[in-house]
C-alpha cells in the first residue's frame, strides 16, 4: 500500500514539474519574442507614445481594435508575463517539491518534515536568495579582479617607462586616460564609481556602512517580486551592480584617487 501511494505521489510530482517546465519555456518564449520586437519597434513605440497625450488619438485607438490589442501584446503582456513566469517557478517548487517528499516517505521511508505545502514557501526563498547572493558575489569579484589588473598594468608600465608609480591623473587639466602607449584606468574608475553612487542616489564621499543601507533600500523598494513596473528587473539589476562595483577595496581605491581622509 505505501509503495502504491509513493509512486502515485512520484507521478503527480513528475506530472507536474513536466507541465509548468512546458509552460514556463511557452511563456519565456513568448516575453523574448515581443521584447526583441519591441527593441526593433523602438523609435516608432517612442513616437507612439509621445502622440498617446493627444485625446483624438484615444479615439482613434478605440475605434480600431486591431491597434488596441497591438498595445495590450507590446506592453501589457510582457509584464503580466514575468510575473506569471515568476509564480509559476514558485508553484513549480513547492508542488513538486512537496510530491517528491510525499513519495520518499512512502518508498524509502524518509521522515517528511515539512508537511503541508505553506512550509515549502520560505525554502523556496531563502534558495533563491542564496542564489541572488552567490551570483552577486561572484560578479563582484569577478569585477574587482578586472579592476585590478588593470591597475597593476598600469603601474608596471609606468615604472617601466620612468614614471615614479604611484595613483597618476591631473586633476587640474583633466588630462587623457593615455600615458606613453599605455591605458590608465584611473578616469574610468572614478566615472563608474561615481556613476555607481548616483544609482544609489548616494555622494561618492559616504562610507561603507551608508552605502549597505541604501542599497537595502533601495533593493527593496525595486525587488522584481514587490514592484511591478516594467522597468523594475532593469533598475534592480543596476542597483545590484552598482552595489557590487562599491566594494569595500574600491571605496578605499576611490579615496586614495581623490586624496580624501
Amino acid at each position: 500500500m505505501n509503495n502504491i501511494a509513493g509512486y502515485f505521489y512520484k507521478g503527480l510530482g513528475k506530472i507536474l514539474e513536466l507541465i509548468t517546465t512546458a509552460l514556463i519555456f511557452i511563456l519565456e518564449l513568448i516575453v523574448m519574442l515581443i521584447d526583441n520586437v519591441k527593441k526593433l519597434l523602438g523609435v516608432f513605440t517612442l513616437l507612439f507614445v509621445f502622440f498617446l497625450i493627444n485625446p483624438l488619438l484615444w479615439t482613434f485607438i478605440i475605434l480600431n481594435p486591431l491597434i488596441l490589442v497591438l498595445l495590450i501584446i507590446l506592453f501589457i503582456v510582457p509584464l503580466l508575463g514575468r510575473g506569471l513566469i515568476s509564480y509559476l517557478k514558485y508553484i513549480q517548487y513547492i508542488s513538486t517539491e512537496y510530491f517528491y517528499d510525499k513519495a520518499d516517505y512512502y518508498l524509502l521511508g524518509k521522515d517528511n518534515r515539512r508537511g503541508s505545502f505553506g512550509s515549502y514557501k520560505n525554502e523556496y526563498f531563502r534558495q533563491q536568495e542564496e542564489a541572488r547572493r552567490k551570483e552577486s558575489q561572484r560578479r563582484a569579484e569577478q569585477t574587482q579582479k578586472m579592476w585590478e589588473e588593470m591597475f597593476k598594468d598600469f603601474y608596471e608600465n609606468m615604472n617601466s617607462q620612468g614614471y615614479n608609480g604611484g595613483y597618476y591623473r591631473d586633476y587640474n587639466n583633466n588630462q587623457n586616460y593615455n600615458q606613453g602607449n599605455f591605458y590608465n584606468p584611473t578616469n574610468d574608475f572614478i566615472d563608474k564609481y561615481e556613476a555607481s553612487c548616483r544609482t544609489l542616489e548616494l555622494d561618492p564621499t559616504v562610507d561603507k556602512y551608508e552605502i549597505k543601507l541604501a542599497y537595502r533600500k533601495m533593493a527593496k523598494k525595486y525587488h522584481p517580486d514587490i514592484n511591478k513596473a516594467e522597468d523594475a528587473t532593469e533598475v534592480f539589476q543596476k542597483i545590484n551592480e552598482a552595489n557590487e562595483f562599491l566594494s569595500d577595496e574600491n571605496i578605499e581605491r576611490y579615496k586614495r584617487l581623490k586624496n580624501i581622509n
